[in-house]
């Protein structure tokens, strides 16, 4: 077998996930949108502004398809209208 091509993880992902595991996220658990919601509901105010600042200061393009339903690539509009506090 060879190796075709390999992928790195991108740096915005990264500085997001030691934001949440920061918080207490498990970060083997984050592909759980139960454990996820759990976890968000659990937070204080504060904490969930940490977790949306985060997201807005370390932009990445496949963060549009996850706040933006029933649209195949997402809108830059849906994912900053989330980030609003």
């Amino acid at each position: 077998m060879r190796k075709v091509a390999e992928q790195h993880q991108p740096k915005e992902a990264l500085a997001i996930m030691k934001v949440l595991e920061g918080l207490g996220f498990n970060c083997q658990l984050l592909g759980s949108r139960s454990y996820v919601l759990e976890k968000l509901k659990g937070l204080a105010d504060v904490d969930v502004a940490k977790v949306k600042a985060a997201f807005a200061k370390y932009k990445h393009p496949r963060f549009r398809k996850s706040f933006s339903q029933n649209l195949p690539y997402g809108r830059s509009s849906g994912l900053w209208a989330a980030m609003r506090p």
